[in-house]
C-alpha cells in the first residue's frame, strides 16, 4: 500500500513532516508493515512432517529413558 505525500507550495519542512506522519499514521501502513516484519512464513508438508517424527523420537527416548530410571 503506497502513499505519495506532496509537498505544499511555501510549506515549511517541519509542517510537511508533521502532515506527513499523521497522513501514515491514519493509513495504517506502519502498523501493517511492523506486523509483517516478524511474521513467519507458513511451513511447508515436509518439515511438519520432520518436526512430528522428532517429536514422537524425543517422547520415546524419554518414555526409556524413565522405564530404565534414568530419569
Amino acid at each position: 500500500m503506497a502513499i505519495t505525500i506532496k509537498r505544499r507550495k511555501g510549506e515549511n519542512i517541519t509542517t510537511f513532516l508533521n502532515r506527513a506522519s499523521k497522513i501514515i499514521n491514519r493509513s495504517g501502513v506502519l502498523l501493517e508493515a511492523r506486523r509483517k516484519k516478524f511474521k513467519l512464513p507458513k511451513p511447508n508438508k515436509r518439515s511438519i512432517k520432520l518436526s512430528a517424527l522428532h517429536r514422537l523420537r524425543v517422547k520415546q527416548e524419554i518414555e526409556e529413558k524413565k522405564r530404565k530410571g534414568l530419569i
